[in-house]
């Protein structure tokens, strides 16, 4: 027996041109995945001497010297404390639900992450959106808050390759003494000195409050790790429920975490052809061709497909309606004959 609601829901997926299947994509140049400097395909080592399982949390059996050797080279690397998260959705979820007390608010850009908006649905706290980079109404919201007023905004947003203004946010830290929460999935690997971020880049890593690095992007992996001050730190060990009662990362896939972040850190190459592809692109490795229409988009995506360019349709509502697009993402295994195709084939220089 099967619910009426869940058939008529999944029908009305098909009507609206909504539906969504999965499928293999083994052939093409990939311009869709977020593997920016191609780590995920690469075998980094050895497995035989780590454990294939992590047997439980790190607060029972799941802990490993694995584990801390990697975040003692975090931390070194940022001069602050770092805490392993089972994947970046788990890091968002964990951390936001449990920052902010029912006192706090919340306030956080509306093109942030499913992850991020869904953690923030599950604190205490008040919270509010703002328009995208719109910080005259983020400063509006800032003076009508109450309590800790934190501020959740990601260092490149993952449908539209864009940034925020480093600048505002530093002047609005100082001017308010807000704490500021950074998503650097799509910038970690890619911007600042060694890979390590936005943040780095932009000189504000005195003030972020707490900067979350998801690690299924240029890292090539899975799972994520969180920066912030030692007693920050310390307060996600024993308040973070996804981290408190999900398994630990297992070793063998921390090992691969260090090893490729000790590439990432040595990758100048890569970054700087990556950034040679993206001045293609108004300077973005994320870069939205909008097409409105989900039939349009879709229609569009099988024609590149069908080129040879491994493309995906972003359709509504993971976009708003009438934003439409094939989100082209850029790596530095790309050729910029590659790039320049694809260009073409967009007909994006008109």
């Amino acid at each position: 027996m099967i619910p009426d609601f869940i058939k008529k829901a999944v029908e009305n997926f098909k009507e609206i041109g909504q539906y969504r299947e999965l499928k293999i994509y083994d052939r093409g140049i990939d311009f869709f995945s977020n593997d920016y400097l191609g780590l995920a395909k690469k075998l980094v080592f050895n497995v035989s001497d780590v454990n294939l399982g992590a047997t439980g949390s790190r607060l029972i059996s799941g802990n490993s010297v694995i584990h801390e050797e990697l975040e003692e080279f975090l931390s070194n690397w940022y001069k602050k404390s770092s805490l392993l998260f089972g994947s970046g959705y788990l890091a968002n979820v964990g951390v936001l639900s449990s920052i902010a007390s029912r006192h706090d608010t919340i306030l956080y850009d509306s093109l942030c992450h499913a992850s991020i908006k869904d953690g923030i649905r599950l604190s205490l706290a008040k919270s509010f959106p703002f328009p995208h980079n719109n910080y005259e109404k983020l400063e509006k919201l800032i003076q009508n808050s109450k309590g800790n007023v934190f501020v959740v905004v990601e260092s490149v947003y993952s449908m539209d390759g864009d940034s925020p203004n480093p600048m505002v946010l530093k002047d609005l830290v100082k001017k308010y003494g807000i704490y500021l929460i950074v998503d650097e999935a799509h910038s970690f690997g890619i911007c600042g000195n060694e890979g390590r971020g936005w943040v780095y880049e932009n000189q504000l890593m005195e003030d972020t409050f707490l900067g979350i690095f998801p690690l299924g992007k240029a890292a090539g992996a899975y799972g994520a790790f969180v920066i912030a001050e030692p007693l920050v730190i310390d307060y996600l060990i024993n308040s973070a429920r996804t981290f408190i009662y999900s398994t630990a990362l297992p070793q063998f896939l921390v090992k691969g975490i260090y090893e490729n972040i000790q590439f990432i850190a040595k990758a100048n190459a890569e970054r700087e052809h990556l950034k040679i592809l993206a001045k293609q692109f108004q300077g973005q490795w994320i870069y939205p061709f909008i097409i409105p229409g989900n039939d349009n988009c879709k229609n569009m995506a099988n024609l590149l497909q069908k080129k040879g360019f491994l493309v995906k349709a972003i359709l509504s509502p993971t976009v708003p309606k009438g934003k439409e697009r094939i989100r082209m993402v850029l790596h530095s295994y790309n050729s910029l004959e590659e790039v320049l195709d694809l260009k073409n084939c967009c007909d994006l220089d008109n």
